[in-house]
């Protein structure tokens, strides 16, 4: 048995493996629903913890919570602590993306500015155009300026610093601890869920600490590094796979493959495979001037009919030729030049088509709506192609 087999068998047999795998099959409605890495989500909660007005039972206890937090800081001036008992929460609206702003609490005298960051860091100098938001649109209420982050994070510049009170998701954690302990009786069961599942999920994947899976994951890695390092580098490349069944499925129609790309899948008509000139230069690794493309890295199914870059007349002339078909353009672009595009809303890198079965079936139905397109030019530039002098001689 070699040493890598020897680590991989210890890793499997781990009793450590089996707890993890139990503690991540364990409902939370904001795994069910993929909403732990995402930052508006996040700020969508909040803002339903922080409106008195809302389900959560909690009146206004956590939002007078969150302020006193706020309120403590000495860079708020005007208010602290321990006015916020006496504050009136009744007429107060909460503003979800207010000019860009995360979430803006407008009290009848003064509101509070909150910049939510933990899945990207702060760009385009947002925190100092914020505070020219709230001046502009709140010119005679005073203001208070928080920036919401995992750790602590401080903006980045001076003026920012100076303005901006820092609060952390562990705060967060801390004041949803308390409110479950203490008003857990008194809660609708379903909303005690929902906060248990939205504090395990601030520990787990925006923390990332203090939380029991996270610790036994560490564990199993610190045990186990050598066969985790090796599964991680031979782990499977979405994009390799779907494109190995997209090359199947493009092949059985007769079409002829091309130049390869990850993410890519290229191809020819029978006919056009045998004339279309390969004398592109920084184009496709086999030099085709033309060739038909789907492309499945993003979000969509692109299809796209394109002339690489190369030689200008012969361009010029293939562009030409396919133009005579309905719905291609010509372009003005001396290299890349996609005269016909589709797109389909299929993120094939997505969970739902780890089925083959299902993958097949949607591939096939994009290949049924390009297929007209693709006989109508593919016939156009074989005839331009077989039939134009310059081309040929070319």
């Amino acid at each position: 048995m070699t040493e890598t087999r020897t680590h991989l068998s210890t890793l499997i047999r781990s009793p450590d493996l089996e707890k993890i795998s139990l503690m991540l099959a364990k409902p939370n409605i904001f795994e069910i629903l993929r909403l732990a890495h995402h930052e508006i989500r996040h700020s969508n909660f909040l803002a339903w913890l922080l409106d008195p007005s809302q389900s959560h039972n909690l009146g206004d206890t956590f939002l007078k919570w969150f302020l006193k937090e706020v309120f403590q800081d000495e860079r708020v001036s005007w208010i602290d602590e321990f006015d916020v008992d006496g504050v009136k929460t009744s007429n107060i609206t909460i503003h979800r993306e207010y000019k860009h702003i995360d979430l803006l609490i407008e009290f009848p005298d003064w509101v509070v500015i909150i910049e939510n960051k933990f899945g990207s860091s702060e760009h385009s100098n947002q925190l100092a155009r914020y505070r020219k938001v709230a001046e502009r649109n709140f010119p005679n209420k005073p203001k208070a300026f928080v920036y919401l982050t995992p750790h602590y994070e401080e903006p980045k510049s001076e003026d920012d610093r100076a303005v901006y009170v820092n609060f952390t998701y562990g705060s967060v954690i801390q004041l949803l601890e308390q409110a479950c302990d203490i008003y857990s009786s008194t809660m609708p069961e379903t909303v005690l869920h929902y906060i248990t599942d939205y504090i395990r999920v601030l520990k787990r994947y925006v923390m990332q600490d203090n939380d029991e899976a996270v610790e036994l994951a560490r564990k199993i890695y610190r045990n186990h590094k050598e066969a985790l390092d090796f599964i991680f580098e031979h782990k499977p490349d979405r994009l390799l796979e779907i494109g190995k069944v997209f090359s199947q499925r493009v092949e059985a129609r007769g079409y002829v493959l091309g130049s390869k790309g990850k993410g890519f899948t290229r191809f020819l008509t029978k006919e056009l495979d045998t004339i279309v000139p390969r004398e592109s230069d920084g184009g496709w690794p086999n030099k085709e001037s033309f060739l038909y493309e789907f492309d499945y890295r993003n979000k969509k199914v692109y299809f796209r009919a394109t002339v690489a870059p190369g030689e200008q007349l012969l361009r010029q002339q293939i562009m030409d030729i396919i133009s005579r078909v309905d719905g291609v353009k010509k372009t003005n672009s001396k290299s890349w030049s996609s005269v016909y595009s589709q797109s389909f809303t299929y993120e094939l890198t997505g969970e739902k088509f780890f089925d083959e079965e299902k993958l097949v079936e949607v591939i096939d139905k994009v290949l049924d709506a390009v297929e007209p397109i693709i006989e109508k030019t593919s016939a156009c530039l074989v005839d331009g192609l077989k039939n134009d002098v310059d081309i040929a001689d070319y």
